[in-house]
């Protein structure tokens, strides 16, 4: 307990360094349910799915001027995850490059905050990649629950990783179900953390709320 509540102390003192003039990008991971509404992937508050509410207290949670939520088709296969990148990379760059003309600063100067849940982190990794070979501001990759696979930071970007043991979910995340010899490279257990990264298990902290709110309410929308 002693090492996690270590990692706590790290997490928040990366986030207290991070600039509040930044734009918090946050993207959605797989969908169990491809009718669902990208904007309903995420609950902002209790019981109310809003992805684009929850994008905002993320970024108020980094201190952040601004959340901005990035939907996507949700289909676990590599292509779906790799379009989705090309995607983001390119309405990020317009976001900062609107940014920039307000402020009167160069696009680089502009921070960017990349968070994703599930793939929609493995997402995150990509267009970090992306940006930081344009000589754009990453200043932090935030990950949730997202399983370790081929996607990996090229740059020394800060990263922060909050995962469960608990998850079924991050584990079935080493399975795509279209090449079945590839995946197999993958099938992985949720103890596997992303090297040079603030690996967090939150399995310690859930409560009798949170695990309500999942049972609930998380667990029927998906349903």
């Amino acid at each position: 307990i002693n090492e996690v509540k270590a990692k706590v102390e790290e997490m928040k003192s990366t986030i207290a360094t991070l600039e509040p003039s930044a734009l918090t990008f946050v993207a959605s991971g797989t969908r169990l349910s491809l009718k669902m509404p990208i904007d309903k992937y995420f609950l902002s508050e209790r019981g109310k799915p809003d992805s684009r509410g929850y994008a905002e207290k993320i970024a108020s949670y980094l201190n952040s001027k601004k959340g901005i939520f990035l939907g996507w088709k949700g289909e676990n296969n590599d292509k779906a995850r790799t379009d989705a990148a090309l995607l983001f990379y390119h309405n990020i760059k317009s976001y900062i490059l609107e940014e920039a003309a307000a402020r009167e600063v160069s696009t680089s100067s502009v921070p960017v905050n990349l968070v994703g849940h599930s793939h929609g982190g493995n997402i995150m990794i990509m267009v970090a990649n992306l940006l930081k070979d344009d000589g754009y501001f990453v200043q932090l990759l935030l990950t949730l629950g997202t399983p370790g696979r081929e996607y990996q930071l090229n740059y020394a970007i800060p990263h922060i990783q909050i995962y469960s043991y608990q998850d079924s979910y991050m584990k079935a995340g080493g399975w795509d179900f279209d090449i079945l010899f590839f995946d197999l490279k993958f099938g992985q257990s949720t103890e596997k953390k992303f090297k040079n990264a603030i690996n967090l298990n939150i399995s310690f902290f859930l409560n009798e709320d949170l695990h309500r709110l999942y049972e609930e309410d998380y667990s029927k929308l998906y349903s």
